[in-house]
């Protein structure tokens, strides 16, 4: 239930934001994951989700496995497209 609270606050922080807690939360977020910002949101609600589910879904480890590395390769490609439009790009001497 925690786990899923905190995925809306964090959602919540993004889409509407006008408080002092909500404007740092989301300052915070989207300085560690950037444009990749829904991924560990949408991750932490799907996760919480499952957690208070009445009769959860059995999950394997190869599921988990591919989320995983799945997740991460997102998380790569938009980390490359934040940097890009943030103007950091290699200098040519």
């Amino acid at each position: 239930m925690l786990l899923a609270g905190a995925g809306l606050l964090c959602l919540v922080s993004v889409v509407v934001g006008g408080a002092p807690l909500l404007d740092r939360l989301r300052i915070d977020l989207q300085g560690a994951f950037g444009y990749g910002w829904p991924l560990p949101v949408a991750a932490s609600l799907a996760v919480g989700g499952l957690w208070i589910w009445p009769r959860p879904v059995p999950l394997r480890q190869a599921h988990v496995g591919a989320g995983l590395v799945g997740a991460v390769a997102v998380l790569g490609l938009l980390s490359v497209a934040d940097d890009a439009s943030r103007g950091r790009r290699r200098r040519r001497r």
